[in-house]
């Protein structure tokens, strides 16, 4: 496969066997929906999937895991020099809402960044993947690896979320003249612009390293920049607080440079 190492392969493998237990509740309809204690919902779904995920990639690279299911405290993980970071079913909400824009996220982090990353759309059957150095690129069952991105557009698009869209969103569009946008999941939001499909995503609500990381891999090699907005160099990973800063990223065709921040406005 093109540019995809040994290790990439494996992991990609994990991710649709992942892929299929998703599909298997999400077509049953049995989800077995709880709340976990920050409110957030957790189905029986994302602990199979959680399940499936760890123990593959434990057994196949004997290399430790942190996963939105089964946190490790940063005493126990500060020192770590690699991990894989995962999010079994990025996008829950989507899941019980019978929106296919759900994704399975796995990531490898090394020395505090993220060098290699694939995330899974199953019901779409969409798998993105990239590597530190060797490029990102998208897969459909039967088709070969197309490198990304896979469009260029003509003016600023803003990913908007479905559940998730919030006023600090909208004083960004409007502090920047952005007027064109794409409604879509916030789980498939980091695939979409390493594609092209939308060139700018303003990650200013809550988010989490693992809704992050893979897409991140996805974001640099197809060309983009990240930037966390509290600290305004690329983001980092293994934090005590494993909850992200607000960040914003955008395609090479963006001067990120230019954007007006609501911050930097008096906003």
């Amino acid at each position: 496969m093109e540019n995809a190492s040994i290790m990439m392969e494996q992991i990609m493998e994990i991710a649709r066997g992942a892929g299929k237990i998703l599909l298997g509740y999400y077509r049953s309809g049995d989800l077995g929906v709880t709340i976990k204690e920050d409110l957030s919902p957790v189905t029986q779904a994302d602990i199979a999937s959680n399940d499936y995920i760890c123990e593959s990639l434990e057994k196949s690279f004997k290399v430790s895991t942190v996963s939105e299911e089964s946190e490790v405290a940063y005493e126990e993980r500060k020192d770590w020099e690699e991990f894989f970071l995962i999010d079994p079913l990025d996008g829950t909400k989507d899941f019980i809402a019978g929106n296919d824009e759900f994704t399975i996220n796995i990531a490898l982090i090394k020395d505090r960044r993220p060098v290699l990353g694939a995330i899974y759309v199953p019901a779409l059957d969409e798998l993105f993947y990239g590597e530190e150095g060797k490029g990102a690129y998208y897969l459909r069952a039967g088709d070969g690896p197309v490198r990304l991105p896979m469009y260029r557009l003509a003016e600023y698009t803003i990913a908007r979320s479905w559940h998730h869209d919030s006023p600090a969103i909208e004083r960004f569009a409007r502090l920047n003249a952005i007027a064109q946008s794409r409604t879509m999941s916030s789980a498939i939001r980091f695939p979409r612009l390493a594609q092209g499909v939308v060139n700018v995503y303003a990650g200013l609500n809550r988010s989490k390293e693992w809704d992050t990381a893979a897409g991140h891999v996805l974001g640099k090699e197809s060309g983009c920049r990240i930037v966390d907005l509290a600290t305004r160099a690329e983001p980092v990973y293994n934090k005590p607080d494993i909850e992200n800063n607000p960040f914003v990223a955008c395609s090479g065709d963006v001067d990120l440079d230019k954007l007006v921040f609501p911050e930097d406005a008096g906003e």
